[in-house]
C-alpha cells in the first residue's frame, strides 16, 4: 500500500516561475527532506537551509535478491510496479510484479472507479470513453508535473503517464475504472528507462498532497512558449494556507483570431482530490484544449485547432480561482511576449 506522507513546508521558495520560463528544471527548491528508515517527514528550520538548496530524496539500496511475482495487469493495484516487454499494454497482459525500489519500468500511479453518472454526460460507446480515460491521465499528469522540477531524481528524464485502455475489457465489463500507468523516459534520446528503482506515487504523494503552506499568499499563470504552439504550456499555481477552492477556472484567448476557449477546472481538482491543498502546481497543455472542449460537448473547427497548435501570436490565458472565503484571484499571461501579470 502507499503511504501518503503529510509534511509542513517552512519555506518553499516559488522559482519555478522563472525555472519555467527559462526551461532550467532543477530550480524549484522545497525546504524539506525525507529519510529512507522511518515513515516520518523531517522538516528543516528555515535558518538551516536556504531558499536556493536543492531537496533530494535517498532511495534504499536495491535488495540482493529481487522479489518479483507473475502477475495479469487487472490484479495489481495502485503503486504497484511492474516490468514487461510488452509495448502494447491491456487488461490480460502477463506482468513480474516487483517492489518499487527495485529495477523497474512501469508503476501504476492513479486507480479511480469509472463515474456510473459519465453515461449522462458521454453516451457509452468505445470511442468516448476511450477519450474520457486519456482526459482523466492527462488531467493527473498536470497536477502532478511539479515533481520534475522539485526532485533531482528526474532531472535528466521525462515524467510519462498514459491510461490503460482495453477495448475488449471495457466491453466485456472488466474495466470499470480509469488506470494510469507511469514510466521514465530518457531526456537525451526519448526512449523508455527500464531501470526506475524508486517509487513515484510516493513522490507525488510527498510533493502534491497533504500540503501545508506558512507563508504569504502567492499565485499566479505562467507561459511556456514552444515552437509549434501545439507544444506550449501554461502553467497555473497558488500557495494560500488553509485553502478550499470553490471555483476555479482557465481561458486560453487569440487577440490575432478572436478565439477563447474556457475551461473548468473545479471538477477536475475535486476529481482528483486536490481542491484543498495548501500548495497547488497544474501544467495545462494547449495540445489538450480540443480534448477539453470537446469532452464538454463544444467542438471546435479543425481550421480554428490548426490556427491555436500552429502559432502563439496573439495567444495568452487567463486563471483564477475563489476559495472558501470567497475571495476571487485572478492572473494573466501572454505566449506570444512570455508576459504575466
Amino acid at each position: 500500500m502507499m503511504m501518503i506522507q503529510a509534511r509542513r513546508f517552512k519555506a518553499l521558495y516559488l522559482v519555478l516561475m522563472i525555472s519555467f520560463c527559462t526551461t532550467n528544471t532543477n530550480e524549484i527548491k522545497v525546504d524539506s527532506s525525507t529519510s529512507t528508515t522511518s515513515t516520518l517527514v523531517e522538516d528543516k528550520d528555515s535558518d538551516e537551509m536556504n531558499s536556493t538548496t536543492t531537496t533530494t530524496t535517498t532511495i534504499a539500496n536495491q535488495a540482493v535478491n529481487t522479489n518479483f511475482s507473475k502477475e495479469k495487469l487487472s490484479d495489481l493495484a495502485l503503486g504497484d510496479c511492474f516490468n514487461t516487454d510488452e509495448k502494447d499494454l491491456i487488461f490480460s497482459t502477463t506482468v513480474i510484479k516487483v517492489e518499487c525500489n527495485e529495477q523497474h519500468t512501469y508503476e501504476i500511479v492513479f486507480y479511480k472507479q469509472l463515474d456510473e453518472l459519465i453515461t449522462m454526460v458521454i453516451p457509452p460507446n468505445t470511442e468516448l470513453i476511450q477519450l474520457y480515460i486519456g482526459q482523466k491521465c492527462n488531467d493527473f499528469k498536470s497536477l502532478v508535473e511539479v515533481v520534475e522540477f522539485a526532485d533531482t531524481k528526474y532531472s535528466d528524464s521525462w515524467l510519462i503517464i498514459q491510461p490503460l485502455w482495453d477495448e475488449y475489457a471495457y466491453k466485456a465489463s472488466r474495466l470499470d475504472s480509469v488506470i494510469c500507468i507511469a514510466h521514465l523516459e530518457d531526456l537525451n534520446n526519448e526512449k523508455r528507462l527500464d531501470n526506475t528503482g524508486f517509487s513515484i506515487s510516493q513522490d507525488i504523494n510527498f510533493y502534491v498532497y497533504n500540503t501545508v503552506w506558512e507563508e504569504e499568499h502567492t499565485f499566479g499563470l505562467v507561459c511556456k512558449p514552444e515552437q509549434p504552439a501545439f507544444y506550449s504550456t501554461f502553467l497555473m499555481f497558488y500557495a494560500e494556507e488553509d485553502v478550499v477552492v470553490k471555483n476555479m477556472t482557465f481561458i486560453y484567448s487569440n487577440s490575432k483570431h478572436e478565439i477563447e476557449i474556457e475551461i473548468d477546472l473545479t471538477d477536475t481538482i475535486q476529481y482528483l482530490d486536490a481542491a484543498e491543498e495548501d500548495i497547488f502546481y497544474y501544467f495545462l497543455k494547449v495540445s489538450s484544449l480540443y480534448t477539453h472542449s470537446f469532452l464538454r460537448g463544444e467542438i471546435i473547427e479543425k481550421e480554428l485547432m490548426d490556427i491555436i497548435f500552429e502559432s502563439n501570436d496573439g495567444a495568452g490565458g487567463y486563471f483564477s480561482y475563489t476559495n472558501d472565503k470567497g475571495e476571487t484571484f485572478e492572473s494573466t499571461c501572454d505566449m506570444e511576449y512570455n508576459i504575466t501579470s
